[in-house]
């Protein structure tokens, strides 16, 4: 089980780091990663992209750990680099094709929803709006990270109204383990459905 898997790989490493944000600490299971590892005593190493404190709940177990910030050193900026040079390969080579849609696979949650909250990826969001805007066809960005099934029109242009053509899909994940079932339509061109699945015996 799942539970399993995570509490033997805690028990082995040798260091713990956590990828500390609002979204990690409303995390059940992330609360209890580092839990556990404190009980075990293992040494943890908390980052974070930007400034960052401790909340409600994690401030008196963790406030002695040093949260180490990623968010301005050249290593970040290279990563960023990177990830917008891939966005607008995918783009190009889409447009080359003629193809109808395009759809992004990433782990992050780009903070769509939450426009206050620091999130460190907005070049990569102004990006994205841009070539939305540019594209004809449909557009999908698939990613993880809060575990929440959601399907929205989150991605905004610059004048603020929601793309039409665009649509975020959350992936499932721990606690509740699972995957999402996209319909697409070859005659009308567009996706057409989002079928959550989960998958029994992980929760």
């Amino acid at each position: 089980a799942w539970d399993d898997h995570l509490e033997s790989r805690i028990r082995e490493c040798s260091l713990l780091i956590a990828c500390v944000s609002p979204a990690y600490e409303e995390s059940r299971y992330c609360r209890r990663e580092i839990k556990f590892a404190d009980l075990l005593a293992k040494p943890i190493l908390p980052v974070a992209r930007g400034p960052y404190v401790w909340g409600p709940g994690l401030t008196l177990m963790f406030q002695e750990l040093q949260i180490h910030r990623l968010g301005d050193d050249l290593a970040a900026e290279r990563r960023t680099e990177a990830a917008l040079a891939w966005l607008r390969e995918t783009f190009h080579h889409a447009a080359e094709r003629d193809a109808w849609g395009v759809v992004l696979l990433a782990h992050a949650d780009l903070g769509l929803t939450d426009p206050d909250q620091e999130y460190g990826h907005d070049r990569f969001v102004d990006a994205l709006g841009d070539e939305v805007a540019a594209f004809p066809g449909e557009v999908l960005y698939v990613h993880g990270d809060s575990h929440e099934y959601v399907v929205d029109r989150s991605l905004r242009d610059r004048n603020g109204a929601p793309f039409a053509t665009f649509r975020r899909v959350e992936t499932l994940g721990s606690p509740r383990v699972g995957w999402v079932r996209i319909v697409v339509d070859p005659a009308s061109r567009r996706f057409t459905d989002f079928e959550p699945r989960w998958i029994r015996g992980y929760w």
